[in-house]
């Protein structure tokens, strides 16, 4: 029995001694803040016809710390809008919509170099944005507005009949 309280009693002491920080200076000493991040298309400045040009089908998030303090978080859901759990801080927000799959884990230097292979029709436009995101308890729900990152040029030329091919 003394040898259980001689075990007992230094982890005991080691788990109820302070740290070195204040806690209010301790991001990881904070309760994490739940909010629901909204996806929001840009307004559609031409309309194209060739594929549904408002909708959001799925959505990547990606929450990078400016500091580089905090931890960095991706979130994929097939809806507009994402539920967060997240400490307090704030936050550079990037959203990749309309990828159809879940783009996984990136660094923010990783996911600036992501190129989207070509696809000769859509069925949805892939679209991407950004925001500056300060998440503290009981804020308003945040908006990232997003724009597609592709458009669908046709030209059509005709020549006259006098134009001679060579």
């Amino acid at each position: 029995m003394k040898r259980i309280l001689l075990f007992i009693l230094p982890l005991l002491a080691m788990m109820s001694s302070c740290i070195k920080d204040e806690v209010e200076d301790c991001p990881l000493c904070k309760d994490k803040v739940r909010f629901t991040l909204q996806v929001q298309e840009e307004g559609v400045q031409y309309v194209t016809r060739a594929a549904d040009e408002q909708s959001v089908r799925d959505v990547n998030i990606y929450l990078y710390d400016s500091r580089g303090v905090l931890p960095a978080r991706h979130f994929y859901t097939e809806s507009g809008s994402v539920e967060c759990s997240v400490l307090p801080g704030r936050y550079e927000a990037y959203a990749v919509v309309n990828v159809h799959r879940d783009m996984g884990e990136m660094t923010r230097e990783q996911l600036l170099a992501v190129q989207l292979p070509s696809v000769t029709k859509y069925e949805t436009l892939p679209m991407s944005g950004s925001a500056t995101l300060t998440v503290e308890d009981r804020m308003p729900a945040p908006v990232i507005i997003v724009r597609r990152t592709v458009a669908k040029i046709v030209c059509n030329i005709t020549a006259e009949s006098s134009v001679v091919y060579t």
